[in-house]
């Protein structure tokens, strides 16, 4: 995967990738029907799904002057980015379960 930048929203902050190839793109994209289909879960934004790694989710509803250092944190971060990395290798992808985001488990 390629790193395209960081975003800021609303819920938090993440890493935006793309596919570094159509191959790639059309295996990602491929997986993610099928997975859909068997668990029958489609929601509205699949076909433009955004590819992500998450990083941090906002609790709270940030003023004004943190917004003005949130802008701040991705100019750097995305310079950081650019400078130092770009490529983004993932492992196979392997279905996991969880009660909270601190432990992922193979087995329920």
């Amino acid at each position: 995967m390629i790193c395209t930048g960081i975003n800021f929203s609303e819920h938090g902050c993440s890493l935006k990738l793309k596919p570094k190839d159509e191959e790639t793109d059309s295996k990602i994209r491929k997986f993610r029907d099928d997975i859909a289909s068997s668990c029958g879960l489609h929601f509205p934004n699949h076909e433009t799904y955004q590819f992500h790694i998450s990083l941090a989710y906002l609790r709270e509803k940030l003023n004004i002057e943190e917004k003005i250092e949130q802008r701040e944190m991705k100019r750097k971060i995305e310079n950081y980015i650019k400078e130092n990395f770009s490529t983004v290798e993932l492992a196979q992808p392997q279905l996991t379960f969880f009660d909270t985001m601190f432990e992922f488990r193979l087995k329920r």
